[in-house]
């Protein structure tokens, strides 16, 4: 497999795997979902992320991935079990979508915070985290919510909690 060279971004996926009509969905069955189905050489994902929050090891992390035409050269990607695509709706063309109709678990979303901060300690040089969608010329709703929002309110967080250490005012004894 080819090695990447660099490391710019790290793209979103989610699998389209609704429990009440596939159930449990593992690395090795999406390994061979994408190498016996597309006869590609491995999982295209390096990492997913799975409904308990389990993260299982994909394609090798040096390897360039099979996810985003295109963008596989310089990305590392990760899916979440779960998600749904769009739906159309008839009569007035609107996408909707319900936040239950994603099928991810909070466990999920703390596991994909833990790994993204893990690849931008290991990647400085990670310039860009996104959504499948927001790759350009993808028609897709993957993975099923906004990832560049969900990265802001994660950073926001991290910068409220990072607040600078304040001396209490003097005469207030300090606890031990």
């Amino acid at each position: 497999m080819t090695k990447r060279k660099n490391t710019r971004r790290i793209v979103v996926h989610c699998l389209l795997t609704d429990p009440s009509w596939h159930g449990p969905v593992s690395v090795d069955e999406v390994r061979r979902w994408h190498m016996d189905e597309r006869g590609w050489a491995d999982v295209g994902y390096h990492a997913i992320i799975r409904h308990s929050g389990a993260i299982e090891i994909g394609r090798d992390e040096g390897a360039v991935g099979a996810h985003a035409v295109g963008y596989n050269l310089d990305s590392l990607a990760v899916a979440l079990e779960g998600g749904c695509d769009i739906h159309v709706e008839p009569r007035t063309d609107k996408l909707t979508y319900t936040e239950t109709d994603r099928h991810f678990t909070s466990m999920q979303f703390r596991s994909l915070e833990a790994w993204i901060k893990g690849k931008l300690v290991v990647y400085p040089e990670i310039t860009e985290i996104c959504g499948h969608r927001d790759i350009p010329g993808v028609t897709k709703f993957c993975p099923s919510f906004d990832v560049r929002k969900w990265w802001l309110g994660v950073e926001r967080r991290a910068a409220q909690m990072a607040l600078p250490f304040r001396k209490p005012p003097l005469g207030i004894p300090i606890e031990d």
